[in-house]
This record gives structure tokens, C-alpha cells and sequence, in this order.
């Protein structure tokens, strides 16, 4: 066997070069004992400097994955106070309002859309004059706007758009006049 391709494969792939130069070369016993300790020196540094990249890479894992959990966001808890819709029943007493009322809901994506929903029902349940009888819509009372100063009928179906901040009630129509207000011409009192 030719001493070239010995060492080539010494080189290229050591473990059939080793074979070939121990059974097929005339070397000197020396040589290859000497050749043989180069080898596998050379081939332990590399495992332990392979094992090293391979600790180095777990470590820099390890800290990555730190690093994500402590930047996660949060899951916050949001505190939203609401105030029931009052019912105005046509009296000459202020109206009263519930106790406001105070939930939590945890903001998470699924969470949100819930959230808004709930919005959306709560803008459009704030019709706070409701009328449960045909009694209540037969009164004697006038409902005052004191933004568009209008008069209505208690059973005009504009009442039920005055926000509760400009919503009054007057039992005499000529009073109401006499302040300025006009009559709506939906119902025309």
C-alpha cells in the first residue's frame, strides 16, 4: 500500500487509515504508535470542544427562554364600574339611581371581544325610561327635554332617547310654555 494514500485516509477519515498504516505499511512500530496518540488527541479535543459549544448553546437556550417568560405580557385585570339603567316613573320626586355596580373582566384576546360586545349590549339597553303598563303611559305628565327644550307625551317614543341628564317631567302644559319649551311634533301635546 502506498504511503500517500495511507496518509490521506489518516487525514480524510482516520479510522481506515489507522487500520491500513497498523496492518499494511512497513512503518516503523514508533511511527505509528506516535500517530496513533496524535489521532486520538486530536479526536478527544474535539468531542470536548463540541460538548462545550453543545453546554455553551443550552446556557444561551436557557437564558433565552428566561428572557421570553419575563417579557410575556401580563394578563391584566381591568375593574369597570357601570350604573344600572334607572326606570323613571312619572312622579314629582327626583328620580333615584341604583348603586353602581362594579365587575371585573380579564382583558385577554378572547376576553376583548367579549368586552366590547358587552359595551355595545350596555349603550344599547340605556333606554332608561321604560314603561311596564299602559298605566304608567296614560299619566298626566309631560316629559320635558332640557336640551332641545321639547315637551313630549309620556308615551312619545322620543322619551325614550332623552338621556337621563335632560330628562324632567312637568304635570302642567301651560307651565312648560311658559319656560319656553315646545312641543314636539312627533306627539304634539
Amino acid at each position: 500500500m502506498k504511503n500517500w494514500v495511507v496518509i490521506l485516509l489518516l487525514i480524510v477519515f482516520f479510522p481506515v487509515g489507522l487500520f491500513l498504516m497498523w496492518a499494511k505499511t512497513n512503518w516503523k512500530n514508533k511511527t505509528k504508535i506516535i500517530v496513533t496518540v496524535v489521532i486520538a488527541v486530536l479526536f478527544l479535543l474535539s468531542m470536548v470542544s463540541n460538548l462545550m459549544n453543545y453546554s455553551n448553546t443550552i446556557a444561551v437556550l436557557e437564558s433565552t427562554i428566561a428572557t421570553t417568560e419575563e417579557t410575556r405580557p401580563e394578563i391584566t385585570t381591568v375593574e369597570i364600574t357601570t350604573i344600572a339603567p334607572t326606570t323613571i316613573e312619572p312622579t314629582t320626586e327626583e328620580p333615584t339611581t341604583e348603586e353602581p355596580t362594579t365587575e371585573e373582566i380579564i382583558t385577554e384576546p378572547k376576553a376583548e371581544a367579549a368586552y366590547e360586545s358587552s359595551l355595545e349590549k350596555e349603550k344599547s339597553n340605556n333606554n332608561f325610561l321604560t314603561y311596564d303598563n299602559e298605566e304608567q303611559q296614560n299619566t298626566n305628565e309631560y316629559v320635558l327635554n332640557t336640551n332641545t327644550k321639547k315637551v313630549h307625551k309620556a308615551s312619545c317614543s322620543e322619551v325614550k332617547k332623552i338621556a337621563s341628564k335632560n330628562y324632567a317631567t312637568i304635570s302642567n302644559l301651560e307651565d312648560a310654555y311658559a319656560q319656553g319649551y315646545k312641543p314636539c311634533k312627533k306627539c304634539n301635546p
